[in-house]
């Protein structure tokens, strides 16, 4: 699933299988990415802000330079706040890498 220059107030994107790469455009107040076995990217504008929860059941999390402040931080979760924390970032994917990127 690829939805470059996605915006909105509430974004959902979920496949059973497969890889997702969402790029924002704009800040956003939810957003939930899941699948169950495939990549994530996420390609974010420099300027966001939300709470993060992103997991993995079997793969690799990378923050791509991106400033979190971390509240938990394992091999397959990690949580915290990225910028002002006004949005809800939430990542799943049960087996697949998690990886941020900045724009």
């Amino acid at each position: 699933m690829d939805a470059t220059g996605a915006e909105g107030d509430e974004l959902s994107f979920e496949t059973g299988s497969g890889n997702v790469d969402v790029g924002l455009t704009s800040a956003f107040r939810s957003l939930r990415i899941e699948t169950g076995s495939g990549d994530v990217t996420l390609k974010v504008p420099p300027t966001v802000g939300a709470e993060v929860d992103l997991g993995t059941g079997s793969g690799d999390i990378d923050l791509g330079g991106l400033t979190l402040q971390v509240r938990r931080i394992e091999h397959d979760h990690v949580t915290g706040t990225l910028g002002d924390g006004r949005g809800r970032l939430s990542v799943e994917t049960g087996s697949g890498n998690v990886r941020l990127v900045k724009l």
